[in-house]
């Protein structure tokens, strides 16, 4: 591969990939990277001969936005309105695609920091939102039988899709307690009670299997949205960012004139 060019991306916004405040000091480790290499011409153009395909696996990247709303008036746990989204993601149209998982980010990311530390795991957190629905349509048809609603069923799916998560008490949860959770009142319910105070309602992923051939896909979402004016309710109305990751299959195919890369 006499073209071929490695190119390895730092983030420089601390605050994505720390849980301490911006000020603390850090240094980009530079990797040790390994490769096999043919160095024998004869075994080089045997391989060539024989048109050697290999197949691998990358994950790509496609997101959509839930705007956010506009909340007024008190915080009486009743008056709310539902915020419903259809929308339909490009980036993986006429792909080989294995797994997916959602996660959810804020649009502003200026609002999910106290100073320059992030609440919960930072930036890709995937926090939860009050009543929310999730399902997709993949090829016209739905992922799910039933629209995931529960937190413990969004768990439940992405284990079932990737493995045992790793998780504190109540972080998949609006709140930890007995008390109404959209009573302003109850605060410290919702963000103190009991144990990681900071991780609760921060941890929210929807992960699944798709394990062919997409040519499309739809989101389709829906979240409550609480009057309240006050800071406890109004951030479940902040605009959100709808990440969706994919194992997408490709392929390195030799042919005479030299190495291509295609999707499946």
């Amino acid at each position: 591969m006499p073209n071929l060019r490695l190119v390895i991306e730092y983030e420089d916004d601390k605050r994505l990939y720390l849980n301490s405040d911006a000020a603390t000091d850090y240094k980009n480790l530079q990797p040790v990277l390994i490769c096999d290499e043919i160095v024998n011409p004869q075994i080089a153009a045997e391989m060539v001969k024989q048109n050697v395909n290999i197949s691998f696996q990358t994950v790509e990247h496609d997101s959509v936005q839930v705007p956010a709303v506009t909340v007024t008036g008190t915080d009486d746990g009743a008056t709310n309105s539902v915020q419903p989204i259809n929308k339909r993601l490009k980036g993986n149209q006429n792909k080989v695609i294995n797994r997916c998982v959602l996660l959810k980010s804020y649009t502003d990311k200026v609002k999910r920091y106290a100073g320059n530390s992030p609440q919960g795991q930072g930036n890709y957190s995937s926090p939860v939102q009050i009543d929310e629905k999730i399902n997709f349509l993949i090829n016209g048809r739905p992922v799910f039988d039933d629209t995931i609603e529960a937190p413990n069923v969004k768990l439940m799916v992405t284990e079932d899709a990737f493995g045992p998560l790793n998780l504190v008490p109540y972080e998949a949860q609006v709140s930890a307690g007995l008390d109404v959770n959209q009573t302003e009142a109850n605060n410290a319910n919702r963000e103190g009670t009991p144990g990681a105070t900071a991780l609760i309602g921060f941890f929210s992923p929807v992960g699944f299997k798709v394990l062919s051939r997409v040519r499309d896909i739809e989101i389709q979402y829906e979240r409550r949205i609480y009057a309240d004016a006050n800071a406890v309710l109004k951030k479940y109305a902040d605009g959100l960012d709808l990440h969706l990751y994919s194992e997408v299959q490709r392929v390195l195919k030799f042919g005479p004139s030299g190495p291509v890369v295609t999707y499946l």
